[in-house]
């Protein structure tokens, strides 16, 4: 404990890190206690524990008696406050008075009621005592930040040591629940024996506080210890803290950081004792690592969030949604059978062939389609006119007025078309039948089968009619009948067309023969003029000029050819 003086009036008193108002410390007495030359220093520091102040040799506290050292004690629990006084306490077994008057004298509430003159004291415990150990408890209420617990054992005068040596070997315990073991030891006694007025930092968190001690049958204990019956009597235990939770600091004013779990933090740096979910560090300040979330950050991501993106650090839950084929909030959860895609949103289309369930990511049927489907997906039907396994057969086409077949079986569910039968409409009538499910008869009048569809046929003599199903009329009695068939007429027409039109043309060619055949006669009359008109010039000619004659020759005889050629052809 430190204390700072100023002028030799006033103190104030610092516990590690929890330090008081400023109070009146010291008082005037003898010069054999007071040195003027230290109290004259403008500033003095001394350090040194509460009992050691009733015999300081700087100056006389207030604190002549234990009267007065109780109410040093209570300026010094401003510093933090006292989480203890007045709680419920409780205590494995008290101390049985047979006077009256001493009934409640034993009591575990004494220990907290900041009375130092009342005690708790249990039974006797060591090895010829039938108990073994002790425990005294008290709630705190709550859970609270803790930073020191103080202890006044019972002094009854004697022999300091003796007292002492009961009290060697005690532990002392943080819990949130009461049970010893499921908290944490904050202070384990060693082999030196305690100060009857007994202080340690105890920095932590929690709603109850135990002392303990034992002495065990066949234990070998340090030597100063108490060992047959052991008494422990506890006049005041002090447990000093932060009323409020979130705080923490000399004065309890210092918000703990945001993600201490419980709001609770060391009372002296801030360091959370534990972080809330999905935040870490000593100040819980950092969040999890990539692909880690939870308490402490232990619990990996399931890795299957979508776009590859890290889950909450803080729930684990994937935020934008799953990756295809998986599902739930963490997305841990593959898809069930029938559905596909992120979230698992789509359904299968139920198409895939041999009912295989579609693939989980992208919803394909991966072994193909059932008859009647096609794509990746199974969904799209066959076009109109296919149908079956992919699709790749096409209707017979002759499915009751032209319907498409189905796509499944391609069969025509309306009927066939005459003249067809079967399921899906491709198979013919049997010879000697037609029509409608091929059920009614080709007439017997027919020269040859009937046709299958319309029931059309050549009929014999005596008939007629499209099916030969019309007796056709007699001259008289003794001329028999006959009824031509259609297709004889048709030939017989055709032919005579035929033979007038083969006619036509050898007459045309005849004449165009005749006509040739006069011009090259015109040619050969023209011939004959020019020849003779050339000799009789030639006679008559009396010049021995040679050439010229040739050349009027040639001349005469190509205009008289025209002539002839142009009056020719005027003919």
């Amino acid at each position: 404990m430190a204390r700072s003086f100023r002028n030799c009036l006033m103190a104030r008193v610092t516990e590690n890190d929890c330090v008081s108002e400023l109070f009146p410390s010291c008082v005037k007495q003898d010069g054999l206690v007071l040195d003027l030359r230290r109290l004259k220093a403008k500033i003095k520091i001394l350090e040194a524990l509460h009992q050691d102040f009733l015999f300081a040799n700087d100056c006389a506290l207030a604190a002549t008696s234990k009267e007065d050292l109780q109410k040093l004690t209570d300026n010094t629990s401003e510093a933090c406050d006292d989480l203890s006084k007045g709680k419920i306490a409780s205590q494995s077994s008290t101390w049985e008075c047979n006077v009256q008057t001493c009934a409640n004298l034993y009591l575990a509430s004494n220990a907290v009621d900041g009375d130092t003159t009342t005690c708790s004291r249990s039974k006797w415990i060591g090895p010829s005592a039938p108990d073994k150990t002790m425990w005294w408890k008290v709630d705190l209420g709550a859970i609270y930040s803790i930073h020191s617990i103080a202890i006044l054992f019972k002094d009854d005068d004697s022999d300091e040591q003796i007292q002492r040596g009961r009290f060697a070997g005690f532990s002392l315990y943080l819990s949130n629940s009461g049970v010893r073991d499921s908290g944490s030891p904050c202070y384990l006694d060693g082999p030196e024996l305690p100060p009857l007025n007994f202080t340690t930092t105890c920095v932590g968190y929690g709603r109850y506080v135990t002392f303990s001690n034992e002495r065990l049958d066949q234990v070998k204990y340090p030597a100063g210890y108490e060992i047959l019956r052991v008494l422990i009597e506890l006049c005041e235990v002090i447990v000093k803290g932060c009323q409020n939770l979130g705080v923490y600091g000399s004065s309890c004013k210092i918000p703990c950081p945001k993600n201490c779990q419980d709001k609770i933090c060391n009372i002296v740096n801030g360091t959370c004792f534990g972080c809330l979910p999905g935040w870490t560090g000593a100040l819980c300040e950092n969040k999890c690592r990539h692909g880690w979330y939870g308490q402490d950050c232990k619990n990996r991501c399931a890795g299957q969030c979508r776009g590859n993106t890290t889950c909450n650090h803080v729930t684990g839950d994937c935020d934008n949604g799953c990756a295809a084929g998986w599902m739930s909030s963490r997305c841990n959860e593959q898809c069930i059978a029938g559905t596909y895609g992120p979230d698992c949103i789509y359904n299968c289309s139920g198409h895939c062939q041999n009912d295989v369930i579609c693939y989980i990511e992208t919803g394909h049927c991966d072994t193909g389609c059932i008859p009647g489907y096609t794509g990746h997906f199974c969904y799209e039907l066959c076009l109109p006119g296919r149908f079956g396994d992919r699709c790749e057969e096409r209707c017979s086409g002759h499915c009751l007025n032209n319907k498409v077949c189905h796509y499944v079986d391609g069969i025509c569910t309306d009927g066939c078309n005459d003249g067809y039968i079967g399921k899906r409409c491709n198979e013919t009538c049997d010879p000697g039948y037609f029509g409608t499910n091929c059920s009614d008869v080709c007439s017997e009048n027919c020269t040859n089968v009937c046709r299958y569809d319309d029931g059309l046929c050549d009929c014999y003599p005596g008939h007629k009619g499209p099916k030969c199903n019309t007796i056709s009329g007699r001259k008289s009695n003794t001329e028999p009948e006959y009824d031509i068939p259609v297709s004889w007429i048709v030939g017989f027409t055709v032919s005579i067309t035929l033979n007038v039109f083969f006619i036509l043309i050898g007459f045309i060619n005849l004449r165009k023969r005749l006509i040739q055949k006069e011009s090259n006669a015109g040619r050969s009359d023209a011939t004959h003029y020019t020849s003779t008109d050339s000799i009789q010039i030639e006679s008559g000619d009396t010049s021995t000029d040679h050439p010229k004659y040739q050349e009027l020759n040639l001349t005469r005889d190509e205009n008289l050819y025209q002539e002839i050629q142009s009056q020719r052809d005027i003919t």
